[in-house]
């Protein structure tokens, strides 16, 4: 799509320029009846090599191409204007590049956004590389599967772990009888006080970009869901019940950074010879989770009870992750497949399919 409308502009900034090459006589222009002095004609050509700019900085992705775009729209319709009879359907062309570029905008101001929030989420001291966090068998308060579970993921004498960035793909429903719609997400962590942030894309249909940030930051989170970058959706955050829902979620996936389990701000507690308790404390705030693992240590599951909904009135439900498909990334054994399940009381609405291509520890920069 983005070449398609790369061409486009292309053509209509050529077409500018037939208003150049009529006011300097440079050619016989049957399609332009008006007579066009020689400064309009310095316009057309101007305006036409803004639309060529424009066309070039979209492909690339430059970060000021919807305001030359917005700036050629703006003298061009002012041309149309002055030369209706002949111009007059080029409004149509210059209205869809005109949707492109708002859009265009929104993207780069939200991504702006997302860039000084990672940044101020990443600005910890990260070890250099060769300090180890080493896995102390009689000293570490953990119960054994957790221990166990430990050791099967890799922590003992890795790098400690600081900071966490990855990347998602899979499919994802907003309601149980709604479509699967692909997705692709981004998403950064601080382990010190269990915050994080994550962006996602969501192919909603063939008219319709979902855009959404959720995010949690010293215990208080904020979802937020944009239409073509621009138009809230939805807008939740700063309450208690969403709080505890991003901490619960943290909380589930520690599994693809294992070393948090380790953090002081989790508590473990036994429950059976292949489950235990684990709870966070964030601000005086505690939320808790089972998780559960097999013989040799592979986490299976975690369940908890989260609120249905980002809103004030959400009510509590079980909420359950299913983690599998064990692979190694950076020295660790970590899922990289997972589905998530709401158990309501209508039935089972499993609403989130994950895929984990690639992680990275200790980041420091966006």
């Amino acid at each position: 799509m983005k070449v398609v409308w790369g061409i486009i502009m292309i053509v209509h900034g050529l077409i500018h320029a037939m208003g150049f090459v009529k006011a300097f006589q440079l050619a016989d222009i049957h399609q332009l009846s008006k007579y066009i002095s020689k400064p309009w004609g310095i316009l057309w050509l101007g305006v036409s090599a803004m639309f060529l700019a424009t066309s070039l900085l979209y492909v690339f992705e430059h970060p000021v191409w919807p305001i030359i775009g917005i700036t050629a729209i703006v003298a061009s319709q002012i041309l149309i204007f002055v030369y209706w009879t002949d111009a007059k359907y080029g409004t149509v062309v210059n209205l869809g590049i005109l949707l492109l570029c708002i859009h265009g905008y929104g993207k780069i101001r939200f991504e702006h956004t997302i860039k000084e929030e990672v940044t101020s989420l990443l600005e910890v001291s990260v070890p250099e590389a060769g300090e180890k966090y080493r896995l102390d068998d009689d000293s570490t308060n953990v119960p054994p599967i957790v221990k166990k579970w430990l050791r099967y993921t890799g922590v003992r004498d890795q790098e400690h772990v600081q900071t966490v960035y990855l990347e998602q793909k899979g499919s994802m429903k907003t309601e149980p009888e709604g479509k699967w719609m692909p997705f692709i997400a981004k998403q950064y962590y601080r382990l010190q006080d269990a915050s994080f942030i994550w962006t996602v894309d969501v192919e909603s249909g063939p008219f319709l970009q979902i855009q959404g940030r959720d995010k949690l930051i010293n215990g208080e989170s904020e979802m937020l869901i944009l239409a073509y970058h621009l138009f809230p959706v939805v807008k939740e955050g700063y309450h208690e019940k969403i709080n505890r829902s991003a901490m619960i979620r943290y909380l589930a996936e520690i599994c693809l950074f294992p070393q948090a389990a380790l953090y002081k701000n989790i508590q473990w507690e036994a429950v059976s010879e292949n489950s235990a308790k684990a709870t966070l404390t964030v601000k005086n705030i505690q939320v808790s989770g089972i998780f559960t693992f097999s013989d040799s240590g592979e986490l299976y599951s975690f369940e908890s009870e989260r609120f249905y909904g980002g809103a004030t009135d959400a009510q509590l439900r079980t909420w359950v992750a299913e983690m599998y498909d064990y692979r190694e990334f950076n020295g660790y054994r970590l899922p990289t497949s997972c589905k998530i399940t709401w158990k309501l009381p209508e039935g089972n609405f499993e609403f989130f399919r994950m895929e984990i291509p690639y992680v990275e520890y200790n980041r420091k920069t966006y």
